[in-house]
């Protein structure tokens, strides 16, 4: 379960981190278009807030591993 749970982290951080990639492309460019950089912020958010939420419940796992081993 947390080998699933990492692997899953693990594609949340590279969504995360291609959505970082697209944002700084539209940027770079003379006229940037700013619905899109808007979309992706957003996209980029929901994605941290997941890895979040996985993150605290792997910790929640591994505090309560801990108390019963």
């Amino acid at each position: 379960a947390m080998q699933s749970r990492i692997q899953n982290m693990q594609q949340i951080q590279e969504r995360v981190n291609n959505h970082l990639q697209q944002v700084n492309a539209a940027l770079n460019q003379d006229n940037p278009d700013a619905q899109l950089v808007r979309q992706q912020a957003r996209d980029m958010e929901q994605a941290m807030k997941e890895w979040q939420k996985q993150y605290r419940k792997m910790q929640s796992e591994m505090s309560a591993g801990a108390s019963y081993g």
